[in-house]
């Protein structure tokens, strides 16, 4: 490979990859829904190897679960402040 040829690579913090593919896979889901969503266009979006996203999460649903309890508990403190019904 020549030197013009060559790939750079970039590597990032961690917790910043981490971030990337959660955020990758959150657009997805919401574009196709869980049961159509694959983890290589969850990658792709990311930017990574579809390996890459198995080293940071064990399957498809464990990048769906930080999200998901995220917003579950961001639903639980908006109703535990909303006026209580009659």
């Amino acid at each position: 490979m020549t030197a013009s040829a060559r790939r750079i690579v970039v590597r990032l913090p961690r917790a910043r990859r981490e971030q990337d593919i959660l955020d990758a896979a959150h657009a997805v889901f919401e574009e196709r829904g869980y049961e159509a969503a694959a983890v290589s266009e969850i990658a792709d979006r990311a930017g990574v190897v579809e390996g890459t996203v198995y080293k940071y999460f064990e399957s498809k649903r464990g990048a769906a679960l930080p999200r998901h309890g995220a917003l579950v508990r961001g639903d639980a403190r908006r109703l535990r402040g909303a006026p209580r019904r009659a």
